[in-house]
């Protein structure tokens, strides 16, 4: 290798490494805003199940009666 090819050997890893950093961090914010509505969809399923009525019940044999 040469001296003026090293140079931009740097720079261009360099330009790399921040394009991979910022992919990143976008993969890393969408990961999340895809969590979050998971979440929000979670919380809102919940709510439905606010329609449950618990009920008391004794058993009642026949026989006895």
């Amino acid at each position: 290798m040469r001296e003026d090819d090293l140079e931009s050997l740097k720079k261009a890893l360099e330009e790399f490494q921040q394009a991979s950093q910022a992919i990143g961090q976008m993969a890393y914010q969408q990961a999340a805003e895809e969590q979050a509505q998971n979440e929000s969809s979670e919380n809102e399923q919940k709510v439905d199940d606010d329609n449950v009525v618990d009920v008391d019940y004794e058993e009642v044999d026949e026989e006895k009666e």
